[in-house]
């Protein structure tokens, strides 16, 4: 039998949550390159899980503002562009039972690539894969990609992330 996964409703940070979810309180000021939370298929019959989320630059953020003074253009860092991805990447920690009430560090960057630029008004679709997970780390695979290009590779990153018991109160 062959099981159909069905998309999960968006969430979008700008709208709010109802009070029932966990997620209010990962798309805000936390996850600041996270607008909205637009899948999550987990893991099925060997594939792991696949998370998309989006995230809208409109270049009146404040870290643009201050790095980017007019007349400049703004744009938006290689270097951010790869926190975005791993940010929505840490909504597995949220996701996966695994991983639930568990502290997430970066432990080591592999691969990186960069593609095109990022402008104001571009929203980039943020994909991350869970490669491997055990009991202490994860692998991760992640790319971004310009919404209204759809598919062109913006950035595209791997890591490796340790996990650890939080301490309880």
């Amino acid at each position: 039998m062959t099981e159909t996964i069905k998309p999960m409703r968006v969430l979008d940070a700008r709208e709010g949550q109802p009070p029932d979810t966990s997620f209010e309180l990962l798309l805000g000021e936390k996850f600041g390159f996270v607008t909205r939370l637009i899948n999550y298929i987990p893991a099925l019959n060997g594939q792991p899980a696949v998370i998309v989320a989006e995230y809208d630059f409109t270049g009146e953020e404040d870290w643009a503002l201050h790095h980017f003074p007019p007349p400049l253009k703004v744009i938006m860092p290689a270097h951010l562009q790869m926190e975005a991805i791993v940010q929505s990447a840490l909504l597995f920690g949220f996701l996966l039972e695994d991983l639930k009430k568990r502290g997430i560090v970066l432990a080591r960057e592999g691969e990186v690539k960069f593609g095109t630029s990022v402008f104001p008004g571009d929203t980039l679709v943020i994909e991350n894969k869970m490669l491997h997970l055990s009991s202490r780390a994860g692998k991760v695979s992640g790319r971004a990609w310009k919404k209204r290009t759809n598919e062109e590779t913006v950035s595209s990153h791997e890591f490796t992330f340790l996990h650890f018991p939080l301490p309880t109160a």
